[in-house]
């Protein structure tokens, strides 16, 4: 009997040493997870915020009414042209297939030119970046 007791006695003191280790292991864990759950909370909570920044943020740099400029493209559309180095049909058929057909102030820029002040908002940042490319390979040729 006293072998059974103490036999009894070792596994219950082997069994508080393992809650004795368990306990504060179980606390790391829970707090651990506690720490992960809420960060994703966080995050989740912050993806609405950093939404809502990314439009402010899109709309200061893409402005509804665009960014004025302070020159015209005169009659550049119409010497590039004249020039050869914008096949006008070619052109729009890029445009047309690319979904984004030429405006019709983009048609009358390129072919009577415009004494209005160029004005950049999204939709046309396409046709003015592809004009300015095409005007830089040739202004050394054209004579103004």
């Amino acid at each position: 009997m006293a072998k059974k007791n103490r036999k009894i006695t070792e596994e219950l003191r082997s069994n508080k040493r393992i809650r004795q280790i368990a306990w504060p292991i179980a606390y790391i864990v829970a707090v651990f997870l506690l720490g992960v759950g809420s960060s994703f909370l966080k995050q989740g909570l912050n993806k609405a915020d950093n939404a809502k920044q990314a439009e402010i943020l899109y709309e200061q740099i893409n402005p509804k009414d665009g960014y004025k400029l302070p020159v015209s493209y005169g009659d550049l559309g119409p010497r590039l042209l004249e020039s050869g180095v914008i096949d006008y049909d070619a052109f729009a058929a890029i445009y047309e297939n690319g979904n984004n057909p030429l405006s019709t102030d983009q048609i009358d820029i390129l072919q009577s030119g415009s004494g209005e002040q160029i004005v950049i908002t999204a939709e046309n940042t396409h046709f003015l970046d592809t004009v300015a490319r095409l005007s830089k390979k040739v202004i050394p040729k054209l004579a103004f």
